[in-house]
């Protein structure tokens, strides 16, 4: 009997999770202690062998167990002992699958900062350059007053010396 890969995960999981100690594991024991399979029923005791063959194989395929060993015990490797932390087959895998950026990801994301640093760097610029244009307008004004002071200085000074105009005397 073929047995699907579900169910394999199903039991593969129980026994990771369950088993108490990780360089000792029996399935067997493991599932027919938990009474996950009644060994008095013919239909589950066939069944039961199909599965524990299916998750030894599945469980040695993904590396969650060592070779078995000539009493027919099991090892968890590190990857099993992660999948046991982690609580089960599916969780440890889409664990692994965690990409952390695809190339389209990586290049928006430079793109954003960059204009982004761009944005804030403009808004603080703008704020200056306002700064700055406000002070050159009042300095352009002061500097207006000093040349119409100036200016009214020269056209008093010019009335004065047309009043004051010496005429040269002539000899005769």
């Amino acid at each position: 009997m073929s047995v699907d890969e579900k169910t394999i995960i199903k039991y593969l999981d129980i026994i990771i999770v369950e088993c108490s100690d990780i360089n000792l594991i029996n399935i067997n024991n493991i599932l027919f202690d938990k009474r996950y399979f009644n060994p008095k029923v013919k239909s589950q005791l066939e069944n039961a062998e199909d599965i524990i063959y299916a998750v030894k194989e599945f469980g040695q395929t993904y590396g969650y167990f060592g070779k078995e060993s000539s009493g027919g015990y099991l090892k968890l490797t590190k990857e099993g002992i992660a999948a046991r932390n982690i609580k089960g087959h599916n969780k440890y895998q889409k664990s692994l699958k965690k990409n952390p950026l695809t190339l389209y990801q990586k290049i928006f994301l430079i793109f954003f900062t960059a204009f982004g640093f761009f944005g804030i760097y403009k808004y603080f610029q703008s704020e200056n350059l306002k700064t700055e244009y406000n002070s050159t307008q009042n300095e352009n004004k002061l500097l207006k007053e000093q040349v119409n002071i100036l200016e009214k200085r020269i056209d008093s000074l010019n009335s004065k010396e047309n009043q004051f105009q010496i005429t040269p005397i002539k000899k005769e």
